[in-house]
């Protein structure tokens, strides 16, 4: 799925992921748990590949 969204809350987005530590899939996925959306805990970790 992809949205399109206004620059700001884009923006909000991405420093909301960098102070929590995840990506900013696993901001939204932490809001839609929030408002009782079926979601997995497995589902809200940051599942990309970091470099050693």
């Amino acid at each position: 799925m992809t949205i399109v969204l206004p620059a700001g809350l884009h923006d909000w987005l991405r420093e909301q992921a960098f102070h929590r530590g995840t990506s900013m899939r696993g901001v939204i996925m932490a809001a839609l748990k929030g408002a009782g959306a079926p979601v997995d805990d497995d589902d809200l970790h940051d599942r990309r590949q970091t470099r050693d």
